[in-house]
């Protein structure tokens, strides 16, 4: 069994990073001393939480063996952990709330995480009885945390292999142009990342967009000044006229990409045929025009390949998949030349959510005032939509 100690990062320590008064490592440190005192506090929560106790009310019957850095054979109790994180929580109010530069002396600093240590190394008592539950740390929002802060943190976890494992939740706006690149390249021995978004690419993603649909309606029922009980219905779909009149020179673009080859014939053939809107045949049509192009760029086209089907095509797709949507980016190159919208429907919404249903929430609450605006003005009865 775990106790979970979950300690949000969105918003608490950024002002520190801003407190150009005092001097950049004095401030990384007071951040890190910050992070020890709210990691214990996370932690005897949790613990208490499984024992079926209240925080703050029980916190006389938990204590930490060697906790806050005091000797491993001392115990610290709950109500001494609290206090001494009150009191380091009101020296760093006082100096950002200060008008003047503090003395950085009387700053609170830490060099190193011994919380982790503390408590993977040492003992979470209740009631004198050390517990059963093995302590797991989540960090939730490390790209809330200023580049700095979060270089550091990332560099001690890494660098030390504290005994408490620690799962770190962040978006990807915060990974760098190394990590990006380097994600997935090799898995490390002391680090395991989980691309969440990745899960739900490919088949998932319908699971997800039915999800967030279902949570989107059910807010919606919460409204009664709003008419309709369906948030998907309310956002538009594309126009398929728009489509249908760019669509003749989407697929002649297509022909003269293939040349009259022959070994593209079975390809051009199968795309033709299809029995789609004219939207999808329009993206089909530039996707298959993208593998033309890259296979006649390739110096891999020889004798073999001269004869094509559609068996060979889905093939080729699948290798190329996780290189490269070209569905994607066919919509988004179609979408761009002939000036047809892109960002629309509730499809279009999930996937601009990264699988994250608080981001959703975000982008569908903008969304939904613009609704509101709208159906506080319709006439009775009229449908209220967002082109």
């Amino acid at each position: 069994a775990i106790a979970a100690a979950l300690v949000p990062l969105a918003g608490k320590y950024t002002p520190l990073d801003q407190l150009r008064t005092v001097d950049n490592g004095a401030r990384l440190r007071a951040f890190i001393a910050l992070l020890n005192t709210r990691v214990l506090l996370a932690a005897l929560r949790a613990h208490l939480h499984t024992a079926s106790l209240r925080f703050p009310d029980d916190l006389d019957r938990i204590a930490v063996r060697g906790g806050l850095g005091a000797d491993s054979r001392e115990l610290t109790s709950g109500l001494e952990i609290l206090a001494t994180a009150s009191d380091l929580e009101g020296k760093v109010a006082a100096v950002l709330s200060s008008l003047t530069a503090p003395d950085e002396r009387a700053f609170p600093g830490a060099d190193d995480l011994r919380c982790l240590s503390e408590l993977g190394e040492g003992q979470v008592l209740i009631d004198g009885k050390q517990v059963r539950e093995r302590t797991v740390v989540l960090l939730d929002d490390m790209h809330r945390l200023s580049s700095a802060q979060r270089e550091l943190l990332m560099g001690i976890l890494l660098s030390e292999r504290t005994p408490t494992p620690v799962w770190l939740a962040e978006r990807r706006e915060a990974l760098t142009p190394e990590e990006l690149l380097a994600d997935g390249a090799r898995e490390d021995r002391d680090r395991v990342t989980i691309d969440i978004e990745r899960y739900w690419r490919g088949p998932r993603r319908v699971a997800f967009q039915k999800l967030v649909a279902g949570i989107a309606d059910r807010r919606i029922t919460l409204s009664p000044d709003t008419p309709g009980s369906s948030f998907s219905a309310m956002l538009r779909d594309q126009d398929e006229g728009a489509w249908a009149e760019v669509l003749p020179q989407v697929e002649t673009q297509m022909l003269e990409a293939a040349q009259g080859r022959k070994e593209f014939g079975a390809w051009v053939e199968a795309q033709l045929s299809k029995d789609e809107t004219a939207r999808e045949r329009a993206i089909g049509m530039r996707s298959l025009q993208i593998r033309i192009a890259r296979e006649l760029a390739s110096s891999q086209l020889t004798m073999d390949l001269l004869v094509r089907d559609e068996e060979a095509l889905i093939a080729l797709e699948e290798r190329r998949r996780e290189a490269s949507d070209l569905r994607d980016a066919a919509e988004l190159f179609l979408s761009r030349k002939f000036d047809l919208p892109y960002y629309f429907g509730s499809d279009r919404l999930a996937e601009l959510a990264s699988a994250n249903v608080d981001q959703f929430l975000d982008l569908a609450g903008d969304l939904f005032e613009e609704l509101a605006g709208i159906s506080g003005t319709a006439v009775l009865g009229r449908d209220v939509s967002l082109s």
